[in-house]
């Protein structure tokens, strides 16, 4: 008894120091830099073509004409560049202080070892001088995964700061993720390929937030870990030259412990897929994306997409050898015939009939059909067919599955049409009854009320048309007044009601064109109202202010969800309504081009208006 008494003792103290020792084990980790040079190679050649013959005044006068571009492509200046490397830690009085690991001279490679207790984020800060912003990246030491970073030296200002080929930011192994990346098999160059990746992370204090990993692809291939304590729909994206596409979107089904590969879709040469063994990525969309009937059409539209390229390459559209297995419409001895248009535009309100325009256009549509539109037409067809199918199996998942989290998830994959909001909110109600309470509090309600609101916004969106009255709003102005939007309506001839926030680059891009046809046109009767939808007054007056607009500044402050851009159907921002005195729409989110072209046919032309110094693009928006 005494010895067995002894041997207990023993194996309790030895397992005792095992446990000290793991509890007190220190965690290394590495940290490797470089530059990257995106500068040209100047060659012999270039040299020689660069001399110049001639007298020493002509010499000195080129060099003063190019000796900007000349700096632009000099290498980056490091004689003054600091690297710095910091995270956050609570000292013994519970306040937060930022604590230096690393902090030295950046010479153009960098290479350090250290140990932590810990997994611990950090923040890699370069600033190249005195006169620049620092750059940054977020990143998680003590993963098991060394950190590897560049300074992308490009022509002409903005450098790129960022990491190379593995991102991780794993906190908990317990719930850790990886997603591996290998898009060799494309045989190009993707050495400047980034790739995003974004996904919600809880926080201590139960909320979520967006969390995102960006990094260069190295060897063509990447590794991003993470953890997430629940499973959720995240985003991948691809963005690069050599990308089919240049930019393209994935569904990543994350999950705690899941495992991803991003690779070669099948065996289609360009198609790229994102795949799972198990769990509910593998459920939702491995179970159709990695299906062999779904991969045999994709195989079958990726050739005719190659035939079709070929032909209009070689100008071979008059083959008919060559597209005999395609129906073709049957040409006749009409070259044209008249389109009778039918329209489901509503009747304009009473009093709007003015602004619905009462010109009638001839519509014509030519029947001398190119011989290769059969196959353009299959091959959309086809596509077609790819996207029903996704849709058909999400939706039948979310419609009937056994497990109300794989039904929850498919949801969050929406394979309904973007407005299309009923049958989303309907399964999300069934999911409030069955699904654990907490759950439903911080993930399912919140959405089904974001998603209510959406269909609110889309119906009135679809409502406000040209030839229809906008709402009645008042909201304080910049001298915190309330203003009635049709109090001052009656007093102008043409309004526009521009939303807008202080945050939008698209809305402040187009304040210099804004600017120069209220100068030119207010005294005409013409008048803007700017809404903001900042979710602050400090914001909003310091942007008023930054950018000293001129006209009526209307303060909202909600953020996408107040009452009036509600109302106004605002899910992207600008929105410009251009309305009459009786708030009758004439335009509806329109942009400078075609203000200035509404403008001039209205009031004349204005000879003080000048092209404008930057073009902004109709199409840009920043959506909620």
């Amino acid at each position: 008894m005494k010895y067995f008494v002894s041997y207990i003792s023993a194996f309790c103290a030895l397992t005792l120091l095992v446990v000290s020792s793991h509890a007190d084990a220190s965690i290394p980790y590495k940290i490797t830099g470089e530059v990257i040079s995106e500068l040209p190679e100047v060659t012999e050649q270039d040299e020689t073509d660069a001399e110049t013959d001639g007298d020493e005044s002509d010499v000195v006068a080129e060099e003063s004409e190019t000796s900007t571009e000349d700096r632009a492509l000099e290498p980056v200046d490091l004689s003054d560049a600091v690297l710095t490397i910091s995270h956050e830690e609570t000292n013994d009085e519970g306040e937060v202080e930022t604590a230096i690991l690393v902090e030295e001279h950046f010479d153009g490679t960098f290479d350090y070892e250290g140990v932590i207790d810990e997994p611990t984020e950090v923040k890699i800060t370069l600033r190249v001088s005195e006169d620049l912003e620092p750059m940054e990246i977020d990143t998680v030491i003590g993963t098991g995964r060394d950190i590897h970073f560049a300074l992308l030296d490009n022509p002409g200002p903005g450098d790129g700061f960022s990491l190379l080929g593995t991102s991780s930011t794993v906190l908990n192994q317990e719930n850790k993720f990886t997603i591996t990346g290998d898009l060799s098999f494309l045989d190009v160059d993707l050495d400047r390929t980034m790739i995003m990746f974004t996904w919600d992370k809880m926080g201590a204090d139960g909320e979520s937030r967006r969390k995102t990993s960006e990094l260069l692809t190295r060897n063509s291939s990447f590794v991003i870990e993470g953890d997430t304590s629940i499973p959720q729909v995240a985003d991948l994206y691809l963005i690069g030259s050599n990308i089919p596409g240049f930019f393209l979107t994935f569904d990543i089904v994350l999950e705690p412990r899941g495992e991803y590969t991003v690779s070669q879709l099948g065996d289609l040469s360009e198609e790229i897929g994102v795949s799972s063994e198990s769990g509910y990525h593998a459920l939702l969309i491995d179970s159709w994306q990695q299906h062999e009937d779904y991969l045999a059409l994709h195989k079958k539209m990726e050739l005719d997409n190659e035939w079709l390229q070929e032909l209009i390459r070689t100008s071979a559209e008059d083959s008919d050898s060559e597209i005999a297995d395609y129906e073709t419409p049957t040409d006749t001895a009409d070259d044209k015939a008249e389109v009778v248009a039918v329209s489901s535009t509503p009747e304009p309100a009473e009093g709007c009939e003015d602004a619905v325009a009462e010109t009638e256009e001839e519509v014509t549509q030519t029947k001398a059909v190119v011989k290769h539109q059969a196959l353009t037409s299959k091959i959309s067809a086809m596509k077609q067919d790819l996207d029903n199918r996704r849709s058909q199996a999400i939706k039948a998942i979310a419609q009937s599955h056994k497990d109300p989290m794989a039904r929850y998830l498919a949801v969050r994959l929406n394979p309904w049409e973007r407005r299309e909001y009923a049958p989303r909110i309907a399964i999300l109600r069934e999911l409030e009854t069955v699904m654990e309470e907490d759950f439903v509090s911080i993930h399912v309600s919140p959405l089904i009320g974001r998603m209510e609101q959406a269909a609110i916004k889309a119906s009135n969106d679809t409502r406000l048309i040209v030839g229809q009255r906008v709402p009645e709003f008042s909201l304080a102005n910049y001298d915190d007044e309330d203003v009635a939007l049709f109090d001052l309506l009656g007093e102008r001839d043409m309004v526009l009601i521009d939303f807008w926030a202080s945050w939008c680059g698209p809305c402040i891009a187009d304040f210099p064109e804004l600017k120069k046809l209220y100068s030119a046109y207010s005294d005409e009767g013409f008048e803007i109202v700017g809404v903001s939808i900042d979710d602050n007054m400090e914001d909003w007056k310091e942007g008023v202010e930054e950018h000293e607009l001129p006209w009526v500044n209307l303060g909202e402050l909600k953020d996408w969800n107040g009452p009036v851009a509600v109302s106004y159907g605002v899910s992207a921002i600008p929105a410009g309504f251009l309305v009459d005195s009786e708030g009758c729409i004439y335009k509806k989110n329109v942009r400078p081009a075609a203000l200035k072209e509404f403008l001039v046919d209205r009031y004349g032309i204005d000879e003080s208006l000048e092209e404008p110094d930057v073009e902004t693009e109709d199409s840009q928006e920043v959506s909620s």
